[in-house]
């Protein structure tokens, strides 16, 4: 099993991010708020297996391996204020099956 999707929750929304379908290497974002699901969007990054999601305080971040044979790994962070960044790799390191994240919440 491959992982292709990865949830997580804060400021009261369940935010959910995913790889596309076969054939699609775009990553996804949506986010629920107790009552509706937003619209999918894109967000910078291409990942053949999928992406992870954790908390860092009050942000959100996503990291992911590169498409098909590239194995860096790269890391997105969602700030409340103004959203996704763009994509940055993360240095010195590699994988074939993708990141895992776990949140750290201060206090």
């Amino acid at each position: 099993m491959s992982m292709q999707q990865g949830l997580c929750s804060n400021n009261g929304k369940l935010w959910a991010v995913w790889k596309g379908e076969v054939g699609d290497d775009r990553l996804f974002f949506a986010s629920y708020d107790g009552n509706a699901w937003s619209a999918q969007a894109t967000f910078s990054g291409l990942s053949s297996v999928g992406p992870a999601i954790g908390n860092i305080g009050d942000d959100m971040l996503a990291a992911w391996k590169g498409e098909h044979s590239d194995q860096r790994l790269f890391y997105a962070l969602n700030s409340y204020a103004a959203g996704w960044g763009r994509q940055a790799q993360i240095p010195d390191v590699a994988s074939s099956v993708g990141p895992s994240l776990a949140s750290f919440m201060e206090g």
